[in-house]
């Protein structure tokens, strides 16, 4: 008896102890101070967002405290619609092309397109054209969010093309 108690006692003991070590390796919840002083001590390099984990589409702009992704999941759905029209217009036998191209490009608060251009290139102008081609024939786009504190919003996206698997404007898992 005595020793069923004191094993009961010990693992209990052990418990306690075992507690604020697994606390440490806890993630801190989002908004948490250590979260805070995370993003307040980070580079600013480190503050783009990407609208999904799986997207290439990102803003480079601060937005502190906004959400941009429903915002921009409106501009890649109409920007992804008029790259595939461009891919089918402009690029010679695109099932067996391969490619990557990066642009850049800024939403001024109408919505107007600015400063659109190759950030890496694919080496194939053809490619290059059709991923800018998107991108231009979108515009304008919707306004900028009325809560939206920056005037422009500069971002990035990133157009992959695969060939015979389909080519995708962003990069997948």
């Amino acid at each position: 008896m005595v020793a069923n108690a004191a094993k009961q006692w010990l693992w209990i003991l052990a418990v306690l102890i075992a507690l604020p070590l697994a606390a440490q390796f806890r993630t801190p919840p989002p908004g948490s101070a250590v979260d805070e002083a995370a993003k307040a001590t980070a580079p600013a390099s480190e503050h783009k967002k990407a609208i999904d984990a799986g997207w290439r589409a990102m803003v480079l702009t601060e937005t502190p405290g906004f959400d941009t992704k429903p915002y921009l999941e409106t501009i890649c759905a109409v920007v992804r619609k008029n790259w595939y029209a461009a891919i089918s217009e402009s690029v010679e036998k695109p099932n067996t092309r391969s490619g990557e191209v990066t642009v850049r490009f800024a939403i001024v608060r109408s919505g107007e397109v600015r400063d659109l251009h190759i950030h890496e290139s694919s080496g194939e102008k053809d490619l290059d054209d059709a991923a800018l081609n998107a991108v231009k024939s979108s515009g304008p786009l919707p306004p900028l969010p009325k809560g939206l504190t920056p005037d422009a919003l500069t971002l990035q996206f990133h157009f992959l093309y695969k060939n015979r698997k389909g080519s995708r404007w962003w990069k997948g898992q």
